[in-house]
């Protein structure tokens, strides 16, 4: 479950995405379990970023800008 601190439907579309991606990693990509767990972890750290940052943001509205400051932050 993705922490309920988003706009209620920014956590729904969050929730939703993260399921799809599970699922894509799963049937299309045929990725083991611990892969696709350690996938999962990823997207997780990034809403974790967001969070911390105050960043309120649906999947979709993501920039390039966000994850360039989410690569530096998970660098750091």
């Amino acid at each position: 479950m993705i922490n309920s601190y988003l706009k209620s439907e920014d956590l729904d579309a969050w929730q939703e995405r993260l399921n799809e991606y599970r699922s894509y990693l799963m049937v299309e990509r045929s990725f083991s379990g611990n892969t696709v767990d350690a996938y999962l972890r990823d997207v997780k750290k990034l809403v974790q970023f967001l969070k911390e940052k105050e960043i309120e943001v649906a999947p979709k509205e993501v920039t390039k800008q966000i994850m360039e400051q989410f690569a530096q932050w998970i660098g750091s």
